[in-house]
């Protein structure tokens, strides 16, 4: 599908603040409806249906440690979007590292809000997002210690805005 060109404007004036500071998932099997995306504008035309008792799962990160970044990936017949969110954990417990291999075997869609405000949705039945993460143990007193988190996504579309 292809969408017509339109000029490309700025609000000039308007303050968009960078950094995320909510970072929340849910299984992609706990989803019930996923609704349409309104592509001309990259937004969801209504609200993602949890299926009965379900609920997102907010994740606990290091403040201002998380990042989205999308880089798109040319090949010979069409172009992806490779989808990053990057953020830390610093801890280390048992309990923690179990609850980083549970969630590295499952697939999510994931909700981010940034200091704007503004909701954005990573994923989505069709492209769910895996979980990626590693531990750091640092070298010295003072270095980071604890876990660097990856969640990814390959799709043709940037993370969807998010109203609802």
């Amino acid at each position: 599908m292809s969408i017509e060109l339109e000029p490309i404007t700025n609000e000039c004036g308007g303050t968009v603040l960078a950094g995320i500071i909510k970072i929340e998932v849910i299984p992609y099997n706990d989803i019930d409806k996923f609704p349409e995306l309104f592509q001309k504008e990259n937004r969801l035309l209504s609200a993602i249906i949890l299926k009965p008792t379900k609920q997102w799962l907010p994740i606990s990160f290091t403040q201002n440690s998380g990042q989205l970044k999308a880089q798109l990936n040319r090949d010979s017949h069409n172009g992806f979007l490779k989808n990053v969110l990057e953020f830390t954990i610093p801890n280390e417990s048992n309990t923690l590292s179990a609850q980083m291999n549970a969630y590295q075997q499952r697939l999510f869609v994931v909700k981010l809000t940034d200091k704007s405000g503004f909701i954005k949705i990573l994923g989505s039945e069709i492209n769910p997002c895996v979980f990626k993460y590693s531990f750091v143990s640092g070298k010295k007193v003072g270095d980071f210690k604890g876990y660097k988190v990856q969640i990814q996504q390959i799709s043709k579309e940037n993370p969807a805005e998010y109203m609802f």
